[in-house]
């Protein structure tokens, strides 16, 4: 596909020129949910033992060991998901508290108990749970909760301490600075940052990045240094890796914004679409793409069948596109053109009406039947029900170089249907609109977004506006 103000692509990079996102380990998130389960699993029989096998208050006749036995691994997986939904365990960022935040422990304990009254009142007609039990957890797993993170956060700090487990950073700067940077980060281990290596000029970015593979670039320019700063900041909007400035403040003291032990940060890019997030959306993946996948299992058949009639094999359509973290994979579709389409002109972009296709082609395309087989893409977990359409590798290093921030889609799995096709921005709508929807809908994703962006696709579906 040409772009649509002409400009052929470059030629394929034997060496993939595109940067994959290489995220360091996440042992931080690992050892918390091994911590809180096994101080909430402590806490919830705690509370049980102190209602019933304490002395300290009355029990009455008819409670069943055993029911609650069986309500113990439920209830845990009830918490573990709501600590991950109030964020305890998202990847840390520089600047983040050593130890554990006593107001958000509370808050996610409280909404855990919260969740586990209302499940014991849905089964109060089965059985009856007892709310002294409810009323002494909280009691019980806040500071059990503290007491194990602080200690998970222990041994994050003696692991980051012998190199375990860190974030490697590229260092772009030069001066005082830029030294203070490195000796900063090397005296305090428990930041679990790690520079790789040192560059000061911006031109050598791209050679840096391809050699070390960082998760993320920390730009250190003296005062003076304002031109080289923006032309690096310029050169990362090309790339998927987090960008955070140390600003030359000297001595200064500053205050709202995160700290690397003394020196300020100020985040420029960063990809905040990591951790319980990504699990959240793969399982909401799973469950409707499997579900619309069964449902229309007789829609894909019908169509398959009607392009082998009227068209002829082959029946699907495969081509190389790039997900998520810069993923290359093979996308399905219903093929809609002659099979040697693109055989004399190679990649070009598809317009409205355009004499390549089939005569079912025009139709599927119009309602978007075409791309009902990338369900299975789902389903294989490349791509999602919603996020930004997947482009062919051989454009992307085309709009990279034009559009600052694009490659920031990659932050997010690709998707069937997405915030700019809803909005009618496909096909041959301007690239950086469509950006600008796509990288909309990457900073404010929930769950409800992407039911609403479904829901709007099916209706243009229906009314045939080819929303997908």
């Amino acid at each position: 596909m040409i772009p649509p103000d002409g400009l052929a692509p470059a030629a394929p990079d034997p060496h993939d020129r595109v940067r994959l996102l290489r995220r360091h380990s996440q042992p931080r998130a690992a050892l918390l949910v091994l911590a809180d389960l096994v101080a909430t699993c402590t806490a919830l029989i705690s509370a049980y033992l102190l209602r019933f096998s304490s002395g300290l208050l009355p029990v009455m006749e008819g409670w069943v060991p055993a029911r609650y036995l069986a309500a113990l691994p439920p209830a845990l997986l009830l918490c573990i998901a709501t600590y991950a939904f109030t964020g305890s365990y998202r990847l840390p960022r520089p600047g983040d508290p050593a130890g554990p935040d006593l107001r958000s422990t509370v808050g996610a304990v409280a909404a855990a108990t919260l969740l586990l009254l209302s499940g014991a009142l849905l089964y109060r007609d089965r059985y009856q749970f007892s709310r002294g039990v409810l009323a002494l957890f909280p009691v019980v797993a806040v500071p059990l909760l503290c007491a194990g993170r602080m200690t998970a956060l222990r041994l994050l700090r003696a692991l980051a301490s012998r190199g375990t487990g860190l974030s490697r950073a590229l260092l772009v700067g030069d001066g005082p600075g830029a030294d203070r940077v490195e000796r900063e980060i090397a005296s305090k281990p428990w930041c679990a940052v790690r520079v790789v290596a040192r560059i000061s000029d911006p031109a050598g970015i791209p050679a840096a990045l391809a050699a070390h593979r960082p998760d993320q670039v920390l730009l250190c320019y003296p005062a003076d240094g304002a031109g080289r700063l923006a032309d690096a900041v310029a050169r990362l909007a090309r790339e998927m890796v987090d960008v955070r400035v140390v600003p030359d403040l000297r001595d200064a003291r500053v205050a709202g914004v995160a700290m690397l032990g003394s020196l300020p940060l100020v985040t420029l890019q960063e990809n905040l679409f990591l951790g319980h997030r990504r699990v959240v959306k793969r399982l909401f993946d799973l469950l409707v793409g499997g579900a619309l996948l069964v449902v229309l299992l007789p829609v894909l058949a019908l169509v398959g069948l009607a392009v082998l009639v009227l068209s002829g094999r082959p029946i699907l359509y495969r081509q190389e596109r790039m997900g998520l973290d810069g993923r290359r994979f093979t996308i399905l579709k219903f093929r809609t053109m002659r099979p040697d389409a693109e055989s004399t002109t190679g990649a070009v972009w598809a317009v409205t009406g355009d004499p390549r296709r089939t005569r079912i082609g025009a139709l599927l395309r119009r309602f978007s039947l075409d791309e009902l087989p990338q369900l299975l893409n789902v389903l294989r977990g490349d791509m999602s029900l919603v996020g930004p359409r997947p482009e062919r590798p051989v454009f992307i290093e085309v709009f990279r170089e034009r559009l600052p921030g694009y490659m920031r889609r990659h932050h997010i799995p690709a998707g069937l249907t997405g915030w700019a096709q809803i909005h009618g921005l496909r096909g041959e709508s301007d690239l950086s609109e469509r950006l600008s929807h796509d990288l909309h809908y990457l900073s404010h994703w929930s769950l409800l977004l992407d039911i609403e962006i479904l829901l709007r696709t099916a209706w243009h579906v229906l009314v045939g506006r080819n929303a997908g």
